[in-house]
């Protein structure tokens, strides 16, 4: 009866906690789309069309030191493809780049992701 008792009580403390194995999503941040505007910036690096992105409806402000040297991305893969992208927080992504002489390398990357007041992806481990 005991363990009956305190079983009931876990249960009730934990549905009380809220969405305790969830993080909170901030009002007005869509996750889904912040993962679309990872994915379309990646993309755009990796097809060489970054430019497009400023030109788009709304425009996507997108922030790579590795891009602003020269280097091509040649593929990419989210660390956790299920992860919940949340304002301020890092996303991981692995980077198969070529720099400038032709050299290859992978690489680990964070991104933010911000869809307020702007859309924007900043590279965020520099």
């Amino acid at each position: 009866m005991h363990a009956y008792r305190l079983v009931l009580v876990c249960l009730l403390i934990a549905s009380l906690s809220g969405c305790v194995w969830q993080p909170a999503v901030v009002p007005g941040h869509d996750p889904e789309r912040a993962r679309e505007i990872l994915t379309t910036a990646l993309e755009a690096w990796k097809n060489g069309n970054v430019q497009a992105l400023a030109t788009q409806t709304p425009p996507i402000r997108f922030q790579d030191d590795d891009l602003v040297s020269g280097c091509k991305l040649i593929g990419y893969e989210m660390m956790d493809s299920k992860i919940i992208i949340l304002p301020f927080k890092n996303v991981t992504v692995n980077l198969d780049l070529e720099n400038p002489q032709g050299k290859r390398q992978r690489r680990k990357a964070a991104y933010q992701v911000g869809l307020q007041p702007f859309l924007s992806v900043q590279r965020s481990d520099n």
